[in-house]
């Protein structure tokens, strides 16, 4: 097999894992992207959002393994553009860390400020008297 065909097969693979695991942490993300996202934490999604944000972890190895193995092959073509796609990739994976931060940080709240808990449900406050 030819060196081309090998980082080719890499690429691919790249590229396919790239989509897998973004699909995936968007599905697993999905109690921090609702409305009521403040019940996340009460409603034990911790570990749903944490696999996620390692599903992201994953797509940023992904993502920069595209740009670096497709480098080679876009310079042949154009070195601005390869640069362009390199430099791209590089910030879309600092703002994969940074929604991958923010969605832990919301999941780690123990409870929303205007909201008391009683053993495993959420209630609203408690009126004034």
């Amino acid at each position: 097999m030819t060196r081309d065909r090998m980082n080719g097969m890499i690429i691919g693979l790249f590229y396919i894992t790239a989509a897998v695991t973004s699909i995936i942490a968007v599905v697993l993300y999905e109690p921090v992207l609702s409305e009521e996202w403040y019940l996340a934490a009460a409603d034990g999604a911790k570990t749903k959002v944490l696999i996620g944000v390692v599903h992201d972890l994953l797509l940023i190895v992904s993502a920069i393994g595209t740009a670096v193995m497709l480098f080679p092959y876009l310079r042949r073509w154009n070195e601005h553009a390869a640069l362009g796609y390199l430099c791209f990739r590089f910030m879309e994976a600092v703002f994969i860390i940074g929604f991958s931060l923010l969605s832990a940080c919301n999941a780690r709240n123990k409870k929303p400020p205007a909201m008391r808990v009683e053993g495993s449900r959420v209630l609203p406050p408690r009126p004034f008297r």
